[in-house]
């Protein structure tokens, strides 16, 4: 009798921790689903000004670089307004949990994000992704003052930041590894899938020169 209840306590432990497994498999795919699913949505619509050969001039060519999380979406200003190519950006809103480099700032920021054909803010919030992102940021203002614009015109551009390359320049925190957009061209980027996210965030500070 005490065999037969001995066996079955060892069976159900089995079950648990089969079960625990299962429950963490499908919380890390949920994860990664949600994080491949909204930002494809985003790359096929970018047209990239600037493409990286390395993470060194990725980080180092970055006005911001910051780790947080997806808050929530919203629509933004309009570009174009009234043309055939005109278009509504999508406001990415972020909350900061660390600045790895540039001015650091409040901890709610926005990101502009080109919005795919026919978006709807409804089905992009569905697969917001869940997990903490590290993102390369380029403030417009600074990006304007580097194409010779005016001054007037920089300035009412400085608080509106975009991805420095929206295929380069985000990676996602799943369960303390990096997870980086396996369809990426730059073999770089996809070398980076499995590595420590903390060790990320480290050499990408140690990069940054005015650290």
């Amino acid at each position: 009798m005490k065999r037969h209840i001995g066996a079955l306590l060892v069976s159900f432990a089995g079950l648990t921790l089969i079960g625990l497994n299962l429950s963490g498999e499908h919380a890390r795919s949920s994860e990664v689903r949600s994080n491949d699913q909204f930002w494809a949505s985003f790359a096929l619509e970018a047209l990239e000004a600037e493409y990286f050969l390395s993470l060194a001039s990725l980080a180092q060519s970055s006005d911001l670089v910051v780790v947080g999380k997806v808050d929530h979406l919203s629509w933004g200003r309009q570009l174009l307004p009234g043309q055939a190519d005109g278009f509504t950006y999508v406001n990415l809103h972020m909350i900061v949990s660390k600045y790895l480099g540039g001015r650091s700032g409040a901890t709610n920021m926005v990101v502009e994000l080109m919005p795919p054909a026919g978006a709807s803010l409804e089905a992009l919030t569905t697969t917001l992704p869940e997990a903490d992102q590290l993102m390369f940021l380029r403030n417009k203002g600074e990006e304007a003052r580097s194409l010779g614009l005016p001054e007037r015109f920089a300035a009412s551009e400085d608080g509106f930041f975009r991805l420095a390359n929206v295929e380069q320049g985000h990676f996602a925190n799943i369960e303390g590894k990096v997870f980086s957009p396996q369809s990426a061209a730059a073999k770089w980027v996809r070398d980076l899938a499995g590595v420590s996210f903390d060790d990320l965030a480290n050499t990408v500070t140690l990069l940054r020169v005015d650290q």
